[in-house]
């Protein structure tokens, strides 16, 4: 309900004193009316103490407060309605009728002040209302960053960023719903109070999946890792060395490892996490001794890299890994750089940086640089070429060099062409 006016008040009390007519009992609106003036009495000066710091109080303390005020108001309307019961020249009406009056024009004062203050912030926020949608679209783009957790490898990365980030995505929609608290419930607020919710929507299903997925994800570790250690088994008695040239036992590996960091995001200290990764420790040797055993047949069918890119740019990627790669290994001979990608890949997102999301605008590029090791081996390295669109399109180079070349990006030289 609205808190009662003083002309409401004042109405009511001439109302009070000029039409009263005696009850049969006047006990019990007496005792009535006292009871509720008592409730008036001990929160109306609450309410008045607390409006001398409605200037600092954010706006969901003032909205808090102001329903305060409504309930008081109920309270002294419940007052009324009971000294309208009584007669009007009764001392005791009398002094509750003149308590009622004072307790309503402080109770008026204080509803004042705070509307002034929410009034401000309203204003403050209508201020900065001209950046009003363009942070709305931006909290649905962070929307669009939440991915939910999966058992499916091919998106658990999406879902590992998220948990990542999360921290981050919660505190910019909180700061974005403290700022424009004001409008949220005007028209200039629709869209943000719209993207609010389908943040909080969109977050709820992530939590709710998340409490799905957390059970089912050490079977999916326990399955790939006998998944390699089938692949190991059909490599030793046959001979066949399609499982380490093809990728699959790496391919496994790498989705063991999506699962984990799931599962230790989702549930820190989840106690399946410790014996898993022992296991794959395990899975991991049993691997590596079955390639040392087979080493010579493997890089007698490892093949190098593709060239698939057919760009107009492509001689100007190539040189500037060629320029990135001298820099750092100047006596490495080259033998050939190839670009196993048809396109370039393009991604648009958002980067906490600090405090708050940059947007990101990139497209990146894969280059192979194969090297002679010696006279008999040759390695493969990988560099990334990426292209900021966001700014001028600047371009910058990453070479993977760091660490052991494992046995699939090694070549015999003789199968080299």
């Amino acid at each position: 309900m609205q808190l009662i006016t003083l002309v409401a008040i004042a109405t009511a009390l001439f109302l009070a004193v000029t039409t009263l007519q005696a009850a049969p009992s006047l006990q019990r609106p007496l005792a009535d009316a006292e009871y509720y003036m008592k409730d008036v009495d001990k929160n109306v000066p609450k309410l008045t103490e607390k409006a001398k710091n409605a200037a600092s109080m954010a706006p969901h303390e003032l909205q808090a407060a102001l329903n305060e005020v409504n309930w008081a108001g109920q309270k002294l309307n419940n007052v009324l309605s009971r000294l309208a019961q009584l007669p009007a020249d009764d001392d005791a009406v009398k002094a509750l009728q003149q308590r009622a009056a004072n307790r309503a024009s402080e109770l008026l004062a204080a509803q004042q002040v705070f509307q002034a203050a929410q009034a401000g912030q309203a204003q403050a926020a209508e201020a900065a209302a001209g950046s009003i949608e363009e942070d709305a679209k931006q909290l649905q783009a962070l929307e669009r960053m939440i991915h939910e957790p999966t058992t499916n490898a091919k998106y658990a990365q999406r879902a590992i960023d998220t948990v990542s980030k999360m921290p981050e995505l919660v505190k910019c929609r909180d700061a974005m719903a403290e700022r424009y608290a004001g409008v949220l419930g005007q028209h200039v607020g629709t869209n943000m109070n719209n993207a609010i919710r389908s943040f909080d929507y969109k977050l709820q299903k992530f939590r709710d999946e998340a409490q799905k997925v957390i059970p089912q994800l050490p079977g999916q570790v326990e399955w790939e890792f006998g998944q390699v250690e089938r692949l190991v088994e059909l490599a030793k008695e046959r001979g066949d060395t399609r499982p380490f040239t093809a990728g699959g036992i790496q391919q496994s590996f790498a989705r063991t490892e999506l699962y984990l960091q799931q599962l230790e995001l989702l549930d820190p200290g989840n106690a399946e996490v410790k014996r898993l990764r022992k296991a794959h420790k395990a899975s991991e040797k049993l691997v590596a001794q079955t390639q040392a055993s087979m080493e010579t047949q493997i890089l007698e069918k490892n093949t190098t890299p593709k060239d698939l890119y057919n760009g107009g740019d492509k001689a100007a990627i190539l040189a500037l890994v060629e320029k990135a790669w001298k820099k750092k290994h100047s006596k490495e001979e080259v033998l050939a750089m190839h670009i196993p990608m048809h396109a370039w890949e393009r991604r648009e997102s958002w980067r906490w940086a600090i405090d708050r999301f940059m947007k990101e605008d990139m497209s990146e590029i894969q280059v192979a640089i194969l090297v002679k090791a010696s006279d008999e081996i040759g390695h493969v390295y990988y560099a990334v070429v990426d292209k900021d669109h966001l700014a001028g399109d600047k371009t910058r180079v990453h070479i993977d060099d760091k660490g052991e070349v494992l046995l699939y990006r090694k070549f015999l030289m003789k199968n080299f062409k």
